[in-house]
């Protein structure tokens, strides 16, 4: 995982309601994974799971029971 790094200029706009520039996937990983698989387009997907890799979804997953996710997503 990439720790202390600004969040890419095409990332940001799902993050609209936050301060962009306080964001990192260090201290906010959970948020971002959330507001990505919920909101982000493939291009999103593809950098988070370049950032945090597919253990890491998975367990955010489990943890979370999907929740915020539609069936669709889920099934994804």
């Amino acid at each position: 995982m990439v720790s202390g790094t600004l969040l890419p200029e095409n990332i940001r706009p799902y993050f609209w309601d936050y301060p962009s520039a306080e964001l990192s996937l260090e201290t906010d990983q959970s948020l971002i994974i959330q507001r990505i698989l919920t909101s982000g387009s493939w291009d999103s997907v593809l950098w988070l799971r370049s950032q945090v890799g597919d253990h890491t979804l998975k367990e955010w997953l489990i943890s979370h029971r999907g929740r915020g996710l539609s069936p669709r997503q889920l099934r994804f």
